[in-house]
């Protein structure tokens, strides 16, 4: 199962970000919705609460990221879809 979530960067200081949840939009699917793409809805205002988290910064190729326990890492969006699915 891989579950795709976009977040708008709403401050930062050099230690911590801060996220708000932006809703997506499927972009393309399997027919059924269950696997496909994902695009962040850029059209709508409305967004998640605001939280902050500690920025990491990759050892190896200086990348930054977030990790949000049971969630996953959050990282820089590329500009192009992201692959999802909901199978078990």
């Amino acid at each position: 199962m891989t579950l795709v979530d976009f977040f708008q960067v709403t401050r930062r200081t050099e230690k911590t970000v801060w996220f708000k949840k932006v809703p997506s939009v499927i972009h393309s699917h399997d027919g059924y919705g269950q696997a496909g793409t994902k695009l962040p809805d850029l059209e709508t205002t409305k967004r998640g609460s605001e939280f902050r988290k500690k920025i990491n910064i990759s050892e190896i190729d200086g990348r930054e990221t977030a990790y949000r326990s049971y969630e996953g890492i959050i990282e820089p969006w590329t500009g192009k879809p992201i692959s999802f699915d909901t199978y078990d």
